[in-house]
């Protein structure tokens, strides 16, 4: 397609790239019918106005538009003017996933995104455990994401839960890791000569840099993956046993979890797993390694000095930071 457009030096054709651009955005608006439709029942004029600041001539287009390629996935009540989510709805746009909205919810009630930006006309009541604050100062990621691109070596103030106080040290970034608590900065940590993390909140100061000397691939326990085999607590009752099946989307009665294995630590405090050769109660811990032995046996082969950068050890993030 050609578009002409008219201007001071005459005319001249749209580039591909602005049609591609004009493809896309169109696309975002039948994306967002589909999910309001979906998740909602219903859609109008005014929700696409809201969301991508449209007017109303083009909102109805863009319903005439999605209606035109989809008709049994709405029709339009005159009573409620509004159009409504067809009885024989098959998504034509998106793929309907319960986690993304979810996902989007969570994010929403976090204050983490708008509710224009969810998409999410009607939230239903909905309660979260509040995120605390862990002073991330927008200067110091900014510095390490700058850090990881380039990549640069930086010289920072950093506070460590194993010192009584402060002390600088440089690092060379080259990844970002969440805990589910904490925000954390992967590097080189040139005093300790070894790879580990660092909590972002706990950076206090960065001073200079300069041209990273360290390779990340040599990081391996970021690179490299680790397989938990979980299944549930064997003491569980039949019944419990098949709903954390359910639960967990367990597949003849168990699941394989990679994780990173920088990451390991982290991961098994997160699902609460022990590694107790006798697993503690189930009412503590649902779920269980199959493969606890072998996973032992790789956090026992990883507590000497020179394979500190191998592994997080279980509970030992703020001794290696």
């Amino acid at each position: 397609m050609v578009i002409i457009v008219s201007g001071v030096g005459g005319e001249c054709k749209m580039s591909e790239e602005s049609e591609r651009q004009i493809k896309w955005t169109v696309k975002r608006r039948m994306e967002f019918i589909e999910f309001r439709l979906f998740w909602q029942g219903s859609i109008n004029r005014k929700d696409l106005c809201d969301t991508f600041g449209l007017s109303l001539p083009q909102a109805s287009l863009d319903l005439r538009r999605y209606s035109q390629q989809a008709k049994r996935n709405l029709y339009y009540d005159k009573k409620k003017m509004t159009y409504l989510r067809g009885k024989n709805f098959q998504p034509h746009y998106l793929a309907i996933d319960a986690e993304n909205f979810v996902t989007r919810l969570h994010t929403l009630e976090q204050g983490a995104m708008s509710q224009a930006d969810s998409w999410i006309g009607i939230p239903p009541a909905c309660g979260t455990i509040p995120r605390l604050g862990r002073g991330i100062a927008a200067k110091t990621l900014q510095a390490v994401l700058e850090a990881i691109r380039q990549p640069y070596a930086l010289r920072v103030v950093y506070q460590s839960m194993s010192a009584p106080t402060s002390a600088e040290r440089w690092i060379e970034p080259h990844a970002l890791g969440f805990d589910g608590l904490r925000w954390h900065v992967r590097a080189f940590c040139r005093r300790d000569k070894c790879f580990k993390d660092f909590a972002l909140s706990r950076v206090l100061e960065i001073m200079e840099r300069q041209a990273a000397l360290s390779e990340p691939s040599n990081d391996s326990a970021w690179y490299r993956e680790i397989v938990f085999e979980i299944v549930p607590h064997p003491h569980l009752s039949a019944g419990q046993r098949e709903v954390i099946e359910l639960d967990y989307g367990m597949v003849d009665g168990g699941l394989q979890y990679r994780v990173r294995r920088a990451m390991a630590g982290y991961a098994l405090q997160h699902l609460r797993i022990s590694l107790d050769k006798e697993p503690e109660s189930p009412q503590a811990h649902q779920v269980v390694l199959r493969n606890a032995d072998e996973i032992r046996n790789l956090l026992d082969g990883l507590q000497h000095p020179e394979n500190a950068s191998d592994f997080w050890q279980v509970g030992n993030a703020e001794k290696s930071a």
